[in-house]
């Protein structure tokens, strides 16, 4: 019984995790303001859609921000 419940709970979350857009797309332009390259952080949503690592993209400037301060 416990192996049919998790087996019905791993199907129930391919399905939520094929639905969702995890990466969003850059109608903001907001890669564009950080002055990074888009192409570095595209990565495709489970839906097959192109999105992109806005977080990776944060954390590549902000190495790059916090020493033009020192």
């Amino acid at each position: 019984m416990l192996r049919a419940i998790k087996k019905r709970l791993r199907e129930l979350e391919q399905r939520i995790w094929a639905k969702l857009p995890f990466w969003p797309d850059d109608g903001d332009s907001f890669l564009e303001s950080l002055g990074v390259d888009k192409g570095k952080y595209i990565v495709k949503n489970p839906d097959g859609s192109i999105g992109y690592d806005a977080i990776r993209a944060l954390s590549d400037t902000a190495v790059r921000d916090w020493r033009a301060e020192e």
